[in-house]
């Protein structure tokens, strides 16, 4: 998925200082671990239960 520069202008508003865009930044990033990390686990969860483990 592609953020248009109008999302990514509303998601970022109201970030006025460096400070305020680098704790959203962190905060995104964290998430994006996270979904990722999900991910990794629900494929290998559905590898183990297709190998008759799950």
């Amino acid at each position: 998925m592609t953020l248009t520069k109008a999302q990514l202008d509303e998601l970022t508003a109201g970030y006025n200082t460096p400070q305020e865009t680098e704790k959203l930044y962190s905060e995104m990033l964290q998430h994006m671990i996270n979904r990722s990390l999900e991910a990794e686990m629900k494929a290998h969860r559905a590898v183990l239960k297709a190998a008759g483990f799950g």
